[in-house]
Formats: C-alpha cells, structure tokens, sequence
C-alpha cells in the first residue's frame, strides 16, 4: 500500500490528471493539418509512423537543423503561428522515446521559453513541456530538473507580463510541472539543489504574484499556492527557506482566511517546517522528546525529595494550582516517588539479584508515569551497580515469564511491549499487544502499546478511541493516548485538504469532523491532567492551533478569545522551565509562536486581497468527492510518517497491517457466501422438525 500511494502522492501524478486530461494533443486547436504541411515542405518524415520516426532517428541532427532555423525566423519575424506549427512538430517528435531524450539534449526546453510569453502560443509551450515530463518511461525526473534550471527564465517571463492572466497561467503551471516534481515529498538531497534551481526566486516570485491575485485564474492561483504549500517543507534545513521575506507571513495568514482549504494548508506547513527547523524529522513520538534514560541532575534531586521539599522547587503561585489539584495526583510528584522506589529497587537487585522483584516494579512504573526503560542505551543503571539496563531489562523478562503467574506475565508483557515500541519493531509490538489482550483483556498496556504500534491512517484514531473507552488504562496512559489522539487527529485534519486546492462542503466534511474530535479530545486531557503534566504545553498548542484552522475567523479580528488559552500555554511553559533545563521545543510549539507572532505585528494584513480572493473560491465552490479526500489524506498522511520513521520501516509495517485486513474482509465474505449456500438447507430442516423454529432466522442474519 505505502510504495503505491507515495507514487500516488507525487506532485507530478496529480499535476499530469488534473491540467492535461486529454493528453498532449489537447491544445492543438485545429492547427495539427496546418503543422503536416509545414512539416513536408521541411522534408521531416511522416511522424504518425515507426519508420518514419526511425528515419527521424537516423538523420536526427538534420531535421533538427532545419526545425531550428524554421523556428527562428518566425520569432524573428514576430510569426507566431509558424513558431506554434514548429512546436506542434516537436511534440509529436518527442512520443519517441529515443527522440524525446535526443530533443532534450538539444535544448528543445530552452527554445521554448520564449512562447511563454505569447498569449496565442504559450499554451502549446506549456502543454509540450508537461508533456516531456509525464510521459510514462520518459525519465521523467531528469525532464523536470532540466525544466527547473530554466526557472529563472520563466519567472522573467512572468515579471516582463505584470497583471496579464494568459501569461502568468502559462508561467506558473511551467514552474508547477518541474518544481513539483524535482521536489518531491522527500524533497532535495541537499541544499544545492535548491539553489540550482532557484527555488527560492520562484518562491519569492510566487508570493510577490499572490499579494496582488485578482487577475489570477484559480487554477493559477490554486497552483502559484500549492508550490508554496509543498516546497519549503520538505527541503533541507541548509537552504534556509522559512527565513525567505514573507513566507511565515503568508502561511499565517492563510490560517486566517475563510477558506478551509487554505487554512489547513498554511498550518500543515508551518508545522513540517517546524519540525525542519528543529531537526525533529526523525522523533519517534513515543519517546519523550530531549529526555535520556537516566533521570537529569534536576530530577535526581527531586527523587530524594519530601513532599514539602518537592513544592518548594515551585512558585508560589503554581504550588496553589497543584495543592487545588491535588499535590499526591501531579506528575512531578508521582514521578518523584516511583522513581525513587525504582532506585530502590535496583539496588535491591544488585544485592539479591531477584530480577522478579525488579521486573514487578518497573512494569508498576511504567503504567503511572513517565519513565523509558530504553533497551537502546547500554549504559549502567543509576543505582551505581554497573548493570547494563539492557541486560537487567531481558534478566527481568526472562524471570517473569517463566513464573507462570497471571501478574508476572502482565509485567513481562509490558516491559516486552516498552522495549519493542523504543526500538521501533512496530509490526512486532503490534503482534505482542494483539496476543496479550487474547490472553488478558483487561491489560491496559497492551491496548496502549497497540496503538502507539499501529500506523495505519485509518485504523489508528479507532484504535484509541476503542482503549479509551475501556476501562482498564490508568490515568497516566489514558492521557498520553488523549495526548497521541489530539497530535493525530490535528494532523490528520490538515493532510485530507492538502492535496487540494478548493474546499468543498464534501471534501471538508471528513475534515472538519477530525478537527471537532481532535478538540473534543484536548478539552478532556486538559481537564482531567494535572496542573504539570508533561504534555499539557503541547496539548495546548495543537488545541489553539485546531481552533484556529477549524474556526473561520476575519483578519481583522484580534485574537483576545485565545488569551485565556494563552496564558494556561504559558504556566504549562513555566512547568516545562522547572522540570527540564533546557525546556525542549517542539513542532507544533514553534508553528503556533510563528503564528502568533505574526498575527500580533500586524504583517498578515499585507495579505489581506489574498484571503478575500480565497473567502470567494471558498463560498463559490463546488463539491467534490469525499472518498478522494480521504485517499489524498491517507497518502499524505504516509508521508508524514516517513518523515517520522523512515521509509522501510513504515512500508513494511503498512504492507503487514493492511494485509491482515485483507485477510480478515476476504475471510468474512468467505463467510457469508458460505452462510447463503447452505441456508436453503438450514430452511428445510427447520420445516422437517430436525432443526429448531428460529434456525434459519439466525442463520440468515449471520448470512
């Protein structure tokens, strides 16, 4: 599944669909007669043949030649018509594969830019230039790039045309045809690509044209955004493209338009820019971000802290929020004690060596609070014994499995499941979890170590939803699966609309419903966590952030209805300052400080003609299919885990997952045709007496 839709997903595949669904001959208009003539009266072979073609092939630099001394004359004389007969030429050329590669390397793109900036003749250029990349076979990708080291011609064409709609149509879907297809959902290997093809002109470029976009078309305009949507985000952190003037700006207020479509948009790329600028590509969210196995220097001392000595580390004012709540109940204190007896603990152990007892332990404590147990780090364990935590970890599970207890094995399981998640083994998580709740449905680690496992788009948010309302999860995993659920849904919400341009009511339904559910959740993580829980900072900045994209607010509107939720941010932030030195920053923190500091300075108002225009294609548009949304979603929605977790990791693991669904919907079909066959006889031997009355009746609601 994963290979096909991030082949799916590519910009090009989208691109070749939705401009050209007629193929290359599509914007011809009645010239293609007048285009055979001109071609015999330049002796080029009959191009509808294969031998024609091979004699092409044969005398290539020939007819080459005197194509090129055609087209010359008629741009020096201002003949357009000639110079479009010429182009048609070239087109069909270039459905050789041969010819199409020895055209290339004969400059054919370079001579083309110039009927870009012919009303009459730029289409036919725009159309051949797509059609050089998206021919199956064709190496597209070293088409693209070449196309893409011509982008500083094309932008010059655009600059030389200000306010003409013909021409910035053509330049722009040009500058969509290779640039999203060089850069990819992977995007550039390093940062000297960008700069070869001068990605940040056309950026800049683009969002000059954007301020101004009343003559665009929408298609234009939908394809100017969507280069801007998807470029920055996943090129390298070298190239330096947020620091690009304005663009921070125009993601900002994009969130603040009246078009869902755009609103998703501008935060998804604030958000993966984000995680750029952080270096947080890589994060696997289970882990704790900034946090080692063994305890900071700050946190040791609070192990052996008292209750009073635990509050006075706190101002006043946050001691007052953590006594209301209920001092006993915060993180800072669970964790403190359960550390402490988990120190204990592995000092008892190098005494005695009883890696039960151990095991008990650590599987209590990671059920209450955050602790990794990581199975990566061969360092010694802190209680000074000089015990590999890797090998105290497997001397545990070892130990407590072979007890035979229903409690050990719980405890075995849930150190298996804690270590299988830190090392990334998902698909074998996955299967641990599925046997253990087999064996015992009411251990909550495993549902919980079966969500974090499962990556599938669609089957994860049910998932949790199904471990949240059981009731066998403590109130430590229940938040962090209300902590996962709000990151996802958040997330996932962007991705249906980021394939889109226009917001339908269809298209946004699916949408708007995970924002709702994605709201709902934070809601309740942020009334039942505690005033200093780990991750109420981060919950806080999704919640703000899905308020703001699922809300249509006007520009002008100050943002005074967020300043309560603003300053619960920053005692959350006070919180993180006192628990960890530094405090990390994460993605969806650094996307909402951009946001915000946006808003607040006034520079999103500059793009004011902009989110009107967007408020007009929003209320005028029409519907679409939500089905595809949802499949745009789900592609997009890999390749946001693959920036996570790698590309294999997450084709193996999807391709098992959806396999076993498959499995399962082609079992139950077997099922039910199995059922329908034999119910006649079922019916009859219900009549006979040999079956009681109501048989069938069943058997065909089972059916």
């Amino acid at each position: 599944m994963s290979r096909h839709q991030l082949e799916a997903s590519q910009p090009g595949s989208e691109l070749s669909d939705s401009l050209h669904p007629n193929g290359p001959h599509s914007t011809f208009g009645g010239l293609e007669e007048n285009a055979d003539q001109l071609r015999k009266r330049l002796g080029i072979p009959d191009l509808t043949t294969r031998t024609g073609l091979k004699k092409v092939h044969l005398d290539f630099d020939d007819c080459s030649h005197r194509l090129d001394e055609c087209y010359a004359s008629a741009l020096a004389n201002s003949d357009t018509t000639t110079a479009m007969l010429v182009c048609i030429i070239w087109t069909k050329i270039a459905a050789d594969a041969l010819l199409h590669e020895q055209l290339l390397c004969a400059g054919l793109i370079t001579k083309l830019i110039p009927l870009l900036g012919m009303p009459r003749a730029g289409g036919l250029a725009e159309n051949l230039f797509h059609f050089l990349i998206y021919k199956a076979g064709y190496k597209p990708a070293e088409s693209a790039f070449e196309l893409c080291r011509h982008n500083p011609a094309v932008l010059k064409t655009l600059r030389d045309h200000p306010g003409d709609q013909q021409i910035a149509d053509f330049t722009i879907r040009t500058l969509a045809h290779g640039t999203l297809y060089t850069v990819s959902s992977q995007g550039p290997s390093d940062a000297s690509i960008v700069d070869a093809i001068a990605l940040k002109e056309v950026l800049s470029s683009l969002l000059g044209t954007l301020r101004d976009p009343g003559y665009l078309l929408e298609k234009t305009l939908e394809l100017a955004m969507t280069i801007l949507a998807k470029a920055p985000p996943v090129c390298p952190k070298e190239s330096r493209l947020k620091d690009i003037p304005s663009l921070l700006a125009y993601y900002s207020a994009l969130t603040r338009s009246r078009h869902f479509g755009a609103r998703c948009n501008g935060a998804l790329a604030l958000l993966r820019l984000a995680r750029i600028e952080l270096d947080q590509a890589g994060n696997v969210d289970f882990e704790a971000q900034n946090r080692a196995t063994a305890p900071s220097d700050r946190s040791a001392q609070r192990i052996s802290c008292n209750h009073d000595q635990l509050l006075a580390g706190f101002p006043e004012d946050l001691q007052c929020l953590m006594e209301t709540y209920g001092v006993d109940s915060c993180e800072t204190v669970v964790e403190a004690r359960r550390s402490s007896t988990v120190e204990s603990a592995l000092v008892q152990f190098r005494e005695d060596n009883d890696a039960r007892a151990l095991g008990r332990c650590l599987a209590e404590h990671l059920q209450h609070s955050e602790f990794i147990v990581n199975p990566n780090d061969d360092s010694s364990d802190a209680s000074g014994s000089g015990l590999k935590l890797t090998d105290v970890l497997e001397s545990c599970i070892q130990s407590l499995s072979q007890s035979g207890s229903s409690e050990d094995l719980d405890a075995a399981a849930i150190l298996e499941l804690h270590s299988l998640l830190l090392k990334k083994q998902f698909q074998r998580a996955l299967d641990r979890a599925e046997d253990e709740l087999g064996r015992n449905p009411e251990l909550g680690y495993a549902r919980y170590a079966y969500c974090l496992a499962l990556l599938d788009f669609f089957l994860r948010p049910r998932a949790i939803n199904t471990a949240l309302a059981s009731n066998d999860l403590t109130p430590f995993l229940r938040r962090r699966l209300l902590f996962e659920a709000v990151k996802l849904l958040g997330e996932q919400g962007c991705w249906m609309l980021w394939e889109d341009g226009l917001a339908t009511d269809e298209v946004t339904g699916p949408a708007t419903a995970h924002f709702k559910e994605a709201i709902e959740k934070a809601e309740l993580y942020l009334e039942m966590a505690p005033p200093d829980a780990r991750q109420r900072s981060t919950v806080l900045n999704w919640y703000i952030v899905v308020r703001i994209v699922a809300e249509s607010l006007d520009i002008h509107n100050d943002l005074s209805d967020y300043e309560p939720l603003l300053e619960q941010l920053r005692i959350a932030e006070r919180f993180d300052e006192i628990r960890q030195d530094p405090p990390a920053k994460c993605d969806i923190q650094l996307a909402r400080e951009w946001l915000f500091e946006n808003y607040s300075d006034g520079t999103i108002l500059e793009w004011e003609r902009l989110t009107v225009r967007l408020g007009q294609m929003a209320v005028g548009s029409t519907s679409a299919s939500s089905s595809s949304s949802k499949s745009r979603a789900s592609a997009g929605f890999v390749r946001s885990s693959v920036e996570k977790y790698g590309q294999d990791e997450i084709e193996s693991v999807l391709v098992v997952q959806k396999l076993n669904c498959v499995v399962e919907e082609v079992f139950a079909l077997w099922k039910r045709v199995l059922l329908q066959s034999i119910l006649p006889e079922v019916t009859l031997a219900q009549a006979q007496g040999i079956l009681p009355k109501g048989t069938a009746d069943i058997w065909a609601d089972a059916s």
